[in-house]
């Protein structure tokens, strides 16, 4: 069974994808991995949690830093663009 490891900022409500599970296969990076940057740069300073989830359903109100949509977000946070 498979699960995806998160970075949540409970203060802004965002998320971001950091790494798989895979059974006992270890741990895969991110896929993005100047998307997790970016987002910890914008959080700087703020509380970070890590948490694995089968499913992003459970956080479906936070917004979730993709590779689409970092540098909207990333202004929207800091106020100033990547």
């Amino acid at each position: 069974m498979s699960c995806s490891l998160y970075l949540y900022c409970f203060e802004t409500k965002q998320t971001v994808h950091i790494a798989e599970k895979s059974g006992s296969n270890g741990l895969r990076g991110a896929d993005c991995p100047k998307t997790v940057a970016a987002f910890c740069i914008a959080h700087q300073g703020k509380e970070l949690v890590s948490m694995y989830l089968n499913s992003f359903e459970d956080f479906i109100e936070y917004v979730e830093w993709t590779p689409q949509n970092v540098q909207e977000v990333f202004a929207a946070v800091t106020g100033r663009p990547l």
